[in-house]
Parts: C-alpha cells; structure tokens; sequence
C-alpha cells in the first residue's frame, strides 16, 4: 500500500479494507505499506491503522520478495490449520 497515494493515502484506503473485512466476515488480507517516510513515527502510524509490514523506498526487490514470502507462508499455514480444525 503505497502511504502517499495523491486521492486517498494509505492510511484511509488501510482503513477502509480492514472496516470492510470486519463487515464482511473476511479472512484478514496482508497489506504492506510503502512509503519513503522513514521515521519510526511513519512506521508506527501504519501499524496502527492495520497494516502488517513496513518497506521503505526506494525498494529492493529481495526486500520484496522476502515480505511477500513471508505473507504467502503464513496465509498457507493458516490455511492449513483452519483445514485440520474443520475436520
């Protein structure tokens, strides 16, 4: 989620999903923000909004990799154990 989009920032559009999700009933979708802002204070705010993982810009593709990685794991364990606690 780039944090400085010109319509809606990240913060609100963050806002807006996870409002969404809640209404829905809906399984929790990753967001990372992206941002050029580089204080500990930027990285805060995000985490408060409801995003799961801070990069920052410019980006580097292992650093991408390795987040989405990471999400794709847990969203394949998670899935894993809902399947073993439905049965």
């Amino acid at each position: 989620m780039d944090m400085s989009m010109p319509v809606m920032d990240g913060l609100a559009a963050t806002a807006i999903i996870r409002e969404f999700e809640e209404a829905q009933n809906l399984r929790r979708c990753p967001i990372i923000a992206l941002t050029a802002n580089a204080m500990k204070e930027d990285q805060d705010r995000c985490f408060s909004a409801g995003m799961d993982g801070f990069l920052r810009k410019p980006i580097r593709k292992a650093e991408l990799v390795e987040t989405i990685d990471l999400w794709v794991m847990r969203n394949e364990c998670d899935s894993r154990r809902s399947d073993s606690t439905a049965k």
